[in-house]
């Protein structure tokens, strides 16, 4: 009963070898069959996403499975079976698990049934089970939990050697434990309802005992006297404060360890136990502790938890002078003895207890091992720990509030190899701690917020491999930490006060895994942080080379004048042939330039490219040769301007001469500005027929315009319509050439506007929104060339504030014309952002006159077009108009067959007194920014339909009857 089992998917070339399965999905039995005829064993994973569905009967498909395989072990997770079939029961069954089956409801074992099982787990709720089941001659552990009735067959299962009961329901349990002389184990728990045990008087071999959670119970059993194997027992939760349970028996000569957790029980229940070595006792109500704690002078070990009555530590502890495990959790006890009672202490564990001070004799304490304390609000002061100390090598403290420093007398801890301290807000200080501990490997603080500086001796300790400092009061590393020589492993983070790391973190010889996590590296340079380590080791940098790099990485440029060879260094580190590494040098070129001006106009300067660089340098030599320079195919030591590839030689005498140093991605910033061609001062005439040839919105023609800029540059005039094509062309490749073109030469707000990925072909574009992110730029010209391209979206161009004084607007304008035309009785000008002269162009038309019953306008001057307004006095019943005057004129007043008025000013002041004399009017809307008056003449408003005034008037109530 020992099978191995294999996942079904990982079963490549051993098919036939496996002797048992994983099934975490229904898998054909005939596949099955196929690939692994030869299982004796299947674990059946019904909690797996593949068998969850419903259409998936559980019940049919472990009955093929058994009809399929003979099987010696079968094992069944959180099921839906209802039954077990009872071809089962013919296999040679030597394991059955059922874990949580909450609908099988019954297991039914046939009388002729002959069973080998030796392992039996059933898991589930209010399960009946035959007595026949436990029958097997070699059953040796049986584990159920939720069984109800069948259990008094366990008595038959002579063999049995571990017995584990869980969630019992019914009063008593139906079994003989007289028939278990091989029981080692046994378990019973999780029970509302038991309230008495079978006696124990025939568990003659039983060595381990445990009770939990029987509440009800009101008597332990009889028969503990003839358990002289025992050497476990536990107790936990058994009984209650107001019903305890009696517990007698006279010696137990094998009982080294005694648990006993939140239980209760009548005045001293416990009879002699001599060999009592371990005792756990937890959450009792008590003052002090029962007499038979104290029956045993071999205790080793004793755990006092949960006991907030316990205040004063008991005299006759002193007896146990062979203890090495204290550990004392939750308690009241204020004071520990200052005398040497267990000198053999090793472990000592203190929790949430109240003590203000730690005993100096524990600085004698030869044996101890492990020292922890945690959650002490009271405690100060420590115990003196030092030379005597000889064998401790573990110190945890946490959540020591009180604790403002270290005893000095901690740094003589010669064995002390992990140090861990935690949540103690008021620690300042950690003493030389490292001056003389030679085996401390393992340092970990955190939460130190007053702690603002470390020992300078941690540099000393010889074999300090791993450092933690988290979320202290660090202002910098210490400068004396130079070598660290072992340390492999450094983490810090959230050290919100650290201002300085020393590069010389890249010096330490052993550091294989960096995680400095600070807001005081540069930003740009965390990502190198983690792989620094192996950086250094694989490009074999000397001890300089690896300072220098430390400083770039964690200080920045401005430490870098502290070395004063650093121009030799940063040239060096070129010729490393490492990206990474080149890339710092590029970064922190800036260093190195003297004063050699970026460009001059009156002036010509010498320029070299040194080493390789990602595009061929005739490219660069054409550009410069453009820009005014004079190109050196060699470098010199008088050239004034170099830009760094991947490697560079330096002629002799070179730094006597002045020096300006580029990276490549500063010399295509530069040119990328400087823009050099024949392009970039087009006149007009060559301007628009460079135009024409996107406005195509032809691949070929954009392919051009493409090489063109390319070889000649980009004129600012045309970027808006480059713009265009880059958001609109179909041809990827040129899409993707423009955007890197035209990305040095944009704005912020206009780089917004070329990643913005809303697509420009579906009606409505984005254009007012692109002015607000970009005011100054010509985003009309835009709305031009995508008229242009198009034919379509001529309205965006109107909408726009910047369109106003686009050279194009006049031509654009005489091609809406036919728009408002279509219907020469209605006229909607609202949302174009027409002016007043365009808008009295429009109602001046012939074909409106005579005809128009109802205009909309637009944002404008009422005033400024009310003559070419008067012009349809006889016809016009309806207007709505947006403006900006504080009154309306009182002209409208003559367009006498109004029926409906609907005016917006967000600075008008009054509202128009003329209105109730309209003889037609049967709606009025008005809205303003504030409340207004109105007028008296108002109230004789009859013929009235809808009236609105918004925000309300302020005499409304006059007028309630008429506001809506």
């Amino acid at each position: 009963m020992a099978l191995e089992y294999k996942h079904y998917y990982y079963l490549w070339g051993i098919e036939r070898e496996v002797e048992a399965i994983y099934l975490s999905k229904p898998i054909p039995v005939s596949e099955l069959k196929t690939r692994v005829p030869n299982i004796k064993g299947i674990h059946l994973e019904f909690d797996k996403t593949e068998f969850r569905p419903a259409r998936i009967n559980h019940d049919e498909y472990l009955l093929e499975l058994l009809q399929a395989f003979p099987l010696q072990e079968l094992k069944i997770d959180r099921s839906r079976i209802t039954t077990i079939p009872e071809i089962l029961w013919t296999h040679p069954l030597e394991l059955l698990q059922i874990e949580y089956a909450p609908e099988l409801k019954s297991i039914h074992v046939p009388d002729d049934a002959t069973l080998v099982l030796e392992k039996l787990v059933i898991n589930g709720e209010d399960i009946v089970v035959s007595p026949k089941l436990f029958s097997s001659p070699v059953l040796h552990e049986v584990n159920v939990i939720g069984v109800q009735r069948g259990l008094e067959g366990i008595d038959k299962a002579v063999t049995l050697k571990r017995l584990q009961i869980d969630n019992y329901k019914y009063p008593s349990l139906p079994i003989d434990f007289t028939t278990l002389h091989q029981l080692e184990y046994l378990s019973i728990g999780n029970s509302e309802s038991l309230e008495i045990l079978p006696e124990l008087n025939g568990l003659t071999g039983m060595e381990e005992c445990y009770f939990y959670k029987l509440p009800a119970l009101s008597q332990l059993p009889n028969g503990w006297d003839n358990l002289q194997q025992l050497t476990t027992l536990k107790l936990s939760k058994i009984a209650t404060e107001k019903t305890p349970v009696t517990f007698n028996f006279t010696q137990l000569d094998s009982l080294t360890h005694l648990q006993v957790f939140a239980s209760h029980f009548a005045e001293n229940p416990f009879g002699n136990m001599p060999a009592l070595t371990r005792v756990d006792f937890e959450y009792m109500p008590i003052s002090m502790l029962p007499a038979y704690l104290f029956q045993s002078r071999q205790l080793k070990w004793l755990k006092l938890e949960g006991l907030p009555q316990l205040t004063k530590w008991p005299e006759e502890m002193k007896q146990f002078d062979q203890l090495t495990v204290l550990n004392i959790r939750r308690t009241g006890i204020e004071t520990l003895p200052d005398s040497l009672d267990h000198p053999l202490l090793e472990r000592i564990y203190l929790e949430e207890v109240s003590l203000k001070s730690l005993p100096e004799c524990w600085a004698q304490l030869k044996k101890l091992t492990l020292l922890s304390i945690t959650n002490c609000p009271d405690l100060e002061i420590l115990s003196s720990l030092g030379k005597e100390n000889t064998s401790l090598s573990q110190i945890e403290l946490t959540n020591l509030p009180k604790l403002s420093a270290l005893p000095e007398s901690w740094c003589q801890l010669t064995k002390l190899v992990f140090l861990s301290i935690k949540d103690c807000l008021n620690l300042e200080k950690l003493s030389d701690l490292g001056k003389e501990n030679f085996s401390l490997d393992e340092i970990r603080i955190s939460n130190l917020p007053k702690l603002t500086a470390l020992p300078d001796s941690w540099d000393e300790c010889p074999v300090l491999a791993k450092l933690e400092i988290r979320q202290t009061g660090l202002r910098q590393f210490p400068d004396s930490w130079q070598h660290m020589r072992s340390l492999s492993e450094i983490r810090t983070s959230d050290n919100t006060n650290l201002q300085y790391i020393p590069g010389v973190v890249a010096v330490w010889p052993s550091l294989q895994q960096n995680w400095i996590a600070e807001k005081c590296i540069p930003a740009h340079y965390r990502s190198y942080v983690r792989d620094l380590p192996h950086l250094l080791q694989e490009t074999g940098c000397t001890a300089e080379q690896r300072k220098l790099i430390g400083t770039i990485i964690f200080a920045g440029k401005e430490d870098l004048t502290s070395f004063p060879n650093v121009k030799d260094l940063l040239m060096s580190l070129v010729n490393k042939r490492n990206l990474q590494i080149r890339q710092l040098v590029w970064d922190n070129l800036s260093v190195l330039n003297d004063n050699v001006p970026v460009s001059d106009k009156q002036n010509t300067f010498s320029v070299s490219i040194s080493g390789n660089t990602k595009r061929a340098k005739t490219y660069y030599k054409e550009k410069l040769k453009a820009s005014g320079f004079v190109y050196q195919q060699k470098l010199s030591a008088d050239t004034q301007w170099i830009v760094v590839g991947d490697e560079i030689t330096l002629p002799p005498d070179f730094w006597k001469y002045p020096h300006r140093f580029l990276s490549e991605t500063e010399l295509d910033t530069f040119l990328d500005q400087e823009q050099p061609g024949f392009m970039t001062a087009l006149e007009q005439p060559e301007l628009e027929n460079l135009r024409k040839l996107v406005w195509s919105n032809d691949p070929v023609n954009e392919e051009l315009v493409l090489e063109m800029i390319k070889g000649g540059g980009i004129p600012d005039e045309f970027i808006p319509d480059l713009l265009i094509v880059a958001k609109t062309t179909r041809e990827k490749k040129i899409k993707d050439n423009l955007r890197k073109l035209l990305a040095p030469k944009l704005s912020k707000g206009a780089s917004q506007i070329l990643s913005n990925p809303v697509n420009l072909g579906l009606g409505r574009c984005p254009y007012l929104q692109y002015e607000r992110v970009a005011p100054d730029f010509d985003v009309a010209q835009m709305a031009v060339c995508h008229y242009k391209r198009t034919g379509k979206f001529l309205q965006n161009f109107f909408y726009l504030k910047s369109s106003l004084t686009n050279r194009y607007r006049a031509e654009l304008f005489n091609l809406t014309i036919p728009a408002f035309t279509v219907k020469p009785h209605y006229v909607t000008l609202g949302g174009w952002n027409f002016t007043a002269a365009e808008i009295n162009q429009i109602l001046q038309m012939e074909i409106f006159q005579g005809r128009l019953e109802r205009l909309i306008l637009p944002k404008c001057n009422i005033e400024s077009i009310m003559d070419s307004l008067l012009l349809h006095s006889a016809t016009l019943q309806d207007i709505q108009a947006f403006t900006d005057e504080k009154v309306v004129p009182a002209e409208l007043e003559k367009l006498s067959r109004l029926q409906k008025i609907n005016i917006h000013g967000d600075n008008l002041k009054e509202i128009p007194d003329f209105l109730p004399r309209l003889k037609y009017l049967k709606e009025i809307f008005l809205y303003s920014k504030e409340a207004l008056v109105v007028p008296e003449n108002f109230k004789g408003l009859k013929k009235m339909k809808r009236l609105l005034i918004q925000p309300m008037p302020i005499n409304a109530v006059d007028f309630s009857n008429k506001f809506i």
